[in-house]
């Protein structure tokens, strides 16, 4: 998942033949182009490693020395990672797998990030620690890389996997933030306080005649009311990793969760009561989750008004997510002279959306007026306050009206 705050014309999908356990996004940076790799590897083959080798090879014959990072669970184990003294793994078979992947890193100039003999996972029913996952990156990027540790403090609750912190020192173009007022805070009886008070000097006509006068007092209505929105309406950031289930007792078992399982670990093999402890936070934190999560889509469903029906039809019947941005991917089209083109930039994008959408009129066109026209229809429909007033009430509270609107 990519983080929202990076702007989409900073990244694009990395298409991966022939296996779905392998991801990759290719990121422009001040290091230029980083081709980012998220990895399972099975334990019984190694088809993931032949894909990335694959890939690998064809980025190279397209780009000028293209720095990767590859990072994920490799299944893998040998001395060069794994504790020295976890000899019952290094089998023949498993050097021999590992080997693939070694072979895999020096050919394409990678270099391990993660230290040594660091442990990525604690087996569910043993408790042993291995070393399964690992981060690997190019010999031009390994300086930048600031950070790349292991948090058994964080793991999720029903995980075995840790968590692994790695940060590299790179700039990338950042999405522009937009900003929209909070109208659910909004004490509306101030607001309508504050637009009685400036609606006698707001110069909006006694009376209304012609279309001008129409156009006039909207003009104004809208800029007062934008004035006053403004001045008494605080904005809000954009938030979507928010997660609207989320509350104070997940928050504090969150904080009791990562806080005994920190203790534990730090007295492996020796005798104590905080292992059980953690051991039982970490069950209430994740049926409480669970719970919790459910709850929410209960309420959800109960409060929803027979408008509002084909959101949960979407949520329900659509794809699984990651919650990252939504994005167009890269779209490619023919050119008149028969060529075929790429637009990868939002920009292009947008230009050769508008082209399909909207063509040109074409050279040699010609308008012909026709013969006759039909007769117009009467206008029979009567705007009157109370209709007006019915329109305004059905409106959705909290509909945003345009992206741009304040």
């Amino acid at each position: 998942m990519v983080n929202s705050r990076i702007s989409t014309d900073a990244y694009e999908q990395v298409v991966i033949a022939g296996t779905g356990d392998v991801t990759a996004i290719r990121l422009s940076s001040d290091a230029g182009d980083i081709f980012i790799f998220n990895v399972y590897n099975d334990c019984t083959h190694s088809l993931v490693l032949d894909a990335i080798r694959q890939t690998a090879m064809e980025l190279h014959a397209k780009y000028e020395n293209p720095q990767m990072i590859w990072a994920g669970d490799f299944n893998r184990h040998h001395e060069w990672w794994d504790k020295p003294t976890d000899h019952h793994l290094f089998t023949p078979r498993a050097r021999e797998d590992a080997q693939l992947l070694i072979d895999l890193v020096s050919d394409f100039g990678l270099e391990m990030a993660l230290e040594p003999g660091v442990p990525t996972l604690e087996h569910m029913v043993t408790k042993n620690e291995y070393r399964v996952d690992n981060v690997f990156v190019s010999a031009d990027l390994i300086d930048r890389v600031l950070v790349c540790e292991v948090h058994p403090g964080e793991t999720p609750a029903g995980a075995d996997h840790y968590p692994i912190d790695t940060i590299l020192d790179l700039s990338t173009d950042l999405a522009e933030e937009r900003r929209t007022r909070n109208f659910r805070t909004v004490d509306w009886k101030e607001f309508n306080e504050e637009l009685s008070s400036r609606l006698p000097a707001a110069g909006i006509p006694a009376d209304i005649h012609t279309a001008d006068d129409i156009d006039t007092t909207v003009t104004v209505l809208t800029s007062l009311l934008q004035g006053i929105i403004q001045d008494t309406i605080k904005e809000s950031g954009t938030a979507p990793y928010n997660r609207r289930w989320w509350n104070a007792e997940l928050e504090a078992l969150r904080k009791e969760c990562t806080r005994t399982k920190r203790a534990s670990h730090s007295l492996r093999g020796i005798a104590s009561p905080i292992h059980e402890e953690a051991r039982r936070v970490s069950a209430v934190y994740k049926r409480r989750l669970e719970e919790t999560k459910s709850k929410h889509w209960e309420d959800f469903l109960e409060d929803l008004d027979p408008q509002e029906l084909w959101i949960a039809n979407k949520y329900m019947s659509g794809t699984g997510s990651d919650g990252g941005k939504v994005r167009i991917p890269a779209l490619k089209f023919n050119m008149p002279d028969g060529s075929q083109k790429e637009a990868t930039s939002n920009e292009e994008k947008g230009h050769m959306l508008a082209d399909m959408f909207f063509p040109k009129r074409p050279a040699d066109f010609q308008a012909t007026e026709p013969d006759s026209y039909p007769d117009p229809v009467p206008h029979l429909f009567i705007t009157t306050t109370d209709r007006t007033a019915k329109v305004l009430a059905r409106l959705k509270p909290f509909k945003h009206p345009c992206p741009h609107s304040n």
